[in-house]
């Protein structure tokens, strides 16, 4: 039996229990860069690979093998008969790794039972935020209650992986909007990871405009600040690392919308010599991040874009704007300018 699940800390927990067989956590935040429209399991590691590497979240050789061997693990179980068992939640970066998983399922046309475990509450957690919250008892005592993956489950996440992973996201706001009881939270989590396109209004994604509308109320220090955007999600989804890189994002550029106090480059980790200095800084709108926070300018035209959601790469000539129904449209060039 092989179990599949979102990360390490509930692998260590399933480890922990009774449960036989071995335990391999999946390990991609899906919801950052680049996903290739590829069915090529080796190209698409090296890409992303490629991009936790760019990011400092670990060497990208190495990422990459462990990509490979994850990958050959998953492949061996489908062929040699035994038993999958997926425990994810409700949240988007849980949601995007069962589609890509239940998308491969689906390409090996494998026999091999598929037992999903996918919650959103338990008994034991007043608020729930996800699996690695519970006990190792707790995580056994689930798994009588998982359900065989069916036909229609992985049809559906088939046509959602496609739409992520295709360069025009027209698709996403279609997922986003089915009254689905196959994959029940996958239509919340896709209009989640639609909020992370820039907005019509002022260029920003519901993460950042909540990043900046927290520290117009006050200045504060990095983790501070994580913790108070997190509390305003409904499934919070995003690491503490993917956090502050966007908080890097827009402590750059021409005019930077965040500043530390003092005029300090912010610096985060996992650069090593930014870890004795990371916790003393206080983050701070500027006054271009408070015009742009209020409506008056627009982020991308002041300081652009150059970031990957899902197989969309957002530039100047690709400009993809979150519409307040959902919708995705994409801006010309010259309408950009006119604005």
């Amino acid at each position: 039996m092989l179990h599949i699940t979102n990360g390490d800390l509930t692998a260590e927990k399933l480890r922990e229990s009774d449960l036989p067989g071995h335990v391999m956590p999946w390990r991609d935040v899906l919801h950052e860069g680049p996903l290739p429209p590829t069915d090529d399991d080796e190209a698409f590691a090296r890409r992303r690979a490629d991009f936790i590497g760019s990011c400092g979240w670990g060497e990208a050789d190495a990422v990459f093998d462990e990509f490979v061997v994850r990958d050959q693990m998953f492949a061996d179980a489908l062929v040699q008969r035994e038993s999958v068992v997926l425990w994810f939640e409700h949240d988007l970066y849980d949601q995007l790794q069962l589609l890509q998983i239940l998308t491969r399922v689906g390409r090996e046309a494998s026999r091999v039972p598929v037992d999903l475990i996918c919650i959103d509450s338990h008994p034991e957690v007043a608020s729930f935020t996800g699996l690695s919250q519970l006990s190792a008892s707790a995580l056994a005592g689930l798994f009588p209650s998982s359900e065989r993956v069916r036909r229609d489950q992985i049809e559906l996440a088939t046509q959602a992986w496609l739409a992520l992973c295709d360069t025009q996201p027209q698709g996403l706001a279609g997922i986003a909007a089915m009254d689905r009881a196959d994959l029940p939270f996958l239509p919340a989590a896709i209009a989640r990871l639609i909020d992370e396109y820039p907005s019509e209004r002022n260029g920003l994604s519901v993460t950042e405009n909540r990043t900046c509308a927290l520290l117009a109320e006050e200045p504060c220090d990095p983790t501070t600040l994580f913790g108070r955007v997190q509390a305003r999600e409904e499934a919070p989804f995003m690491g503490d690392w993917s956090f502050w890189r966007l908080v890097a994002g827009l402590s750059t550029g021409q005019a930077p919308l965040v500043q530390v106090v003092g005029g300090e480059l912010f610096r985060y980790p996992p650069e090593e010599s930014s870890m004795a200095i990371f916790g003393r800084q206080r983050l701070a709108l500027t006054e271009t991040g408070a015009a742009v926070l209020a409506g008056k300018l627009d982020a991308l035209e002041v300081n652009g874009i150059d970031r990957w959601v899902g197989g969309v790469h957002l530039t100047a000539d690709n400009d993809w704007r979150r519409r307040p129904d959902g919708r995705l449209q994409q801006r010309s060039r010259r309408n950009s300018l006119a604005s």
